[in-house]
């Protein structure tokens, strides 16, 4: 790919990764997803480094959330026949891939391959919990997310939040106490959740592609209000700083994210309360 510019500047030579890298975010700010994308497709063609390809590859899977771009997949579907770690993680996010353009049967048929040949793992359980979240946008899909719930509470059910079942659909006895270690999210069911006086909620939802985050803040303080992927990746942060007591609201503005579920967590005044919200494109 070597001829190519971006901003007066010619593509860097695959020999040197960390300025093929740069260059591909640089593409990606000035909006040619399809220069960043073939830079990635270099590294990981390329690069002998394991790390490097996998740090190409989620690179790769930011685009396809990004560009929409449907050629992404088949990277994704050819490295997840790779061996070690970058087979797995392809498998993963082509799964995710999948469950986000509403290919419902392919999503399932490639998460169920994770979970026969990963079981015991946090691939397995991701598995499940995409597969569990998958009747959010698929109506269809309900009986499969029914499934693959029961097993995500038999097999992980003492591990994982007890706000995350509750928001798959999981009938628990106790509160859900958000976990440090698990940033995916720990939603509440209702439209709205009140702890303690703090109070959290979106509308629309499902909603595309804005959505109004409100919440009431019992007395006054720092405030951090994030938004997650059901991988418990960061998306953005829409607040980090000193709020007075009272009502506030944010937009959160999802046009450059794919379709699927997404966790907004909001930390205040000692307290966590964690929202599920559904994109549909």
């Amino acid at each position: 790919m070597n001829g190519q510019v971006v901003s007066g500047g010619t593509t860097p030579s695959s020999s040197d990764p960390a300025s093929l890298f740069q260059f591909a975010r640089q593409a990606r700010e000035e909006g040619e997803y399809g220069i960043a994308t073939a830079a990635y497709r270099v590294l990981l063609q390329d690069s002998i480094s394991s790390t490097l390809k996998e740090r190409a590859l989620f690179r790769l899977f930011n685009d396809f959330q990004l560009s929409r771009d449907s050629t992404i997949i088949g990277d994704l579907d050819t490295y997840s026949k790779s061996p070690g770690e970058l087979g797995e993680s392809s498998q993963e996010l082509l799964g995710y891939a999948y469950e986000a353009t509403e290919q419902t049967s392919k999503a399932e048929s490639i998460l169920n391959d994770i979970i026969t040949t990963h079981p015991g793992t946090e691939f397995e359980e991701d598995a499940l919990i995409l597969l569990a979240s998958m009747k959010d946008f698929d109506t269809s899909a309900a009986q499969v997310s029914s499934a693959a719930l029961n097993q995500l509470i038999l097999k992980y059910g003492s591990s994982v939040d007890k706000g995350m079942l509750l928001s798959l659909g999981a009938r628990v006895n106790t509160q859900p106490r958000p976990s440090s270690s698990n940033l995916a999210a720990q939603p509440k069911p209702d439209s709205t959740t009140v702890l303690s006086g703090t109070r959290l909620e979106n509308y629309p939802d499902p909603f595309n592609p804005t959505t109004m985050i409100s919440y009431q803040l019992p007395m006054n303080g720092h405030v951090t209000l994030e938004v997650y992927d059901v991988l418990g990746r960061l998306v953005t942060t829409l607040v980090d700083g000193y709020q007075s007591a009272g009502g506030h609201s944010v937009q959160f503005n999802a046009d450059n994210l794919a379709s699927g579920v997404y966790f907004c967590r909001l930390t205040a005044s000692g307290t966590e309360l964690v929202r599920k919200m559904i994109l549909m494109k």
